[in-house]
């Protein structure tokens, strides 16, 4: 793979990153109109997948490309030395615009560190929990994760909003 085929890469995955900020910003729009806090059996509500987002973001993937970066000759078998951000878990539930505030003001703050990260450096590479890794892969990781858990909640507002049309009120 060529040096100028990984730069491509690594903006494309960088606007990949940004534009799940917008999915953010868009979900928040209708969130409120659906019940977040519903539970399918063996599922997780909308409001715990976006809440998986912010873990995952800031408390793995985040923490993890930063110290590949960092690192001398980065090798990551725990996490329990890197500051963790704040747990979400504390914020209200019932208010999930707030929520999804803190993911995208958390999204901001990530992609203006990975933005501070030289191109080249994107290729480093590194052993995170026994498997030979890249920043770039790590962030791939992210995106595909994070695109995962987009692709349930939007399912899964298809699905209410389907059921809610084929359930209307009877005409007098």
């Amino acid at each position: 793979m060529s040096k100028k085929h990984n730069k491509l890469d690594a903006e494309q995955l960088f606007g990949h990153a940004a534009y799940l900020e917008e999915e953010l910003a868009a979900l928040k729009k209708v969130i409120s109109a659906v019940p977040y806090e519903e539970k399918p059996v063996g599922q997780h509500s909308i409001i715990e997948m976006i809440m998986e987002i912010y873990f995952a973001q800031n408390n793995y993937y985040g923490p993890v490309i930063k110290r590949l970066f960092s690192d001398v000759q980065p090798e990551i078998n725990d996490l329990s030395t890197t500051q963790l951000d704040p747990n979400i878990s504390d914020l209200d539930e019932s208010k999930p615009e707030e929520i999804i505030d803190e993911v995208i003001k958390s999204r901001t703050k990530l992609l203006a560190t990975l933005n501070q990260i030289p191109k080249h450096d994107w290729e480093r590479k590194g052993i995170v929990f026994g498997k030979k890794t890249t920043m770039l892969k790590m962030l791939d990781e992210m995106i595909q994760f994070e695109r995962a858990k987009f692709k349930e909640i939007a399912h899964r507002v298809l699905v209410i909003d389907a059921s809610r049309s084929m359930i209307k009120p009877s005409q007098p």
